[in-house]
């Protein structure tokens, strides 16, 4: 359980810091935000080894898998005017993350 502890934690971080900043026009950015798409991905794909809430999570992995390009290309940086809607993805996900991460302990 503390190796599935230790992979959610920087979701939790990364989702609740977005879920807050982004409205304020504040995102992840160089390094950082390509490191976490990455990171995402990889979880995401990860999670479905799991077996639990697959469609959800398969989604999820979809979506941070297109992702990756985006983030890697600039594509999202002009996007900027979403920031409401982006955070309200992002507390969704935290959510979700909270649920997944309940449903394993």
């Amino acid at each position: 359980m503390l190796f599935e502890a230790l992979l959610f934690l920087p979701m939790f971080v990364k989702h609740a810091w977005t879920a807050a900043f982004s409205p304020r026009g504040r995102y992840p950015a160089g390094v950082a935000a390509k490191a976490a798409a990455l990171y995402e991905a990889a979880f995401y794909i990860w999670a479905l080894t799991l077996g639990v809430f697959v469609p959800a999570v398969a989604a999820f992995a979809v979506i941070h898998l297109v992702g990756v390009p985006l983030y890697f290309g600039g594509y999202l940086a002009r996007y900027s005017k979403y920031g409401k809607a982006y955070a309200v993805f992002e507390a969704a996900e935290l959510i979700f993350l909270a649920a997944l991460f309940l449903r394993l302990a």
